[in-house]
């Protein structure tokens, strides 16, 4: 749950206030994305929903120019995350 908190942390703050923490975060971010790809998006829901609602709250916060900057390292595990979610629905 310290995604939850991190994401209350983030929407708290004023835009671009985090930007110092920003890379250690996308990094431990996209390792998360990682490890759920390893594991075949098995897993926790709640891990998930976290990382989708700190992605957001990310969006909201973060001016154009460094959003841009940053989702280049974010987006292809952000996508593959997304497509998978469609993937399960479709499954079921």
């Amino acid at each position: 749950y310290a995604m939850k908190r991190i994401a209350f942390l983030i929407f708290s703050c004023d835009d671009d206030e985090f930007l110092g923490q920003l890379d250690p975060l996308l990094k431990k971010m996209i390792e998360v994305f990682k490890q759920r790809q390893k594991d075949n998006n098995k897993g926790d829901i709640k891990q998930r929903l976290f990382l989708f609602f700190l992605t957001r709250v990310m969006l909201i916060r973060l001016n154009f120019q460094t959003l841009t900057e940053q989702l280049r390292k974010l987006w292809p595990h952000l996508l593959n995350e997304l497509i998978s979610v469609f993937e399960v629905k479709l499954d079921s």
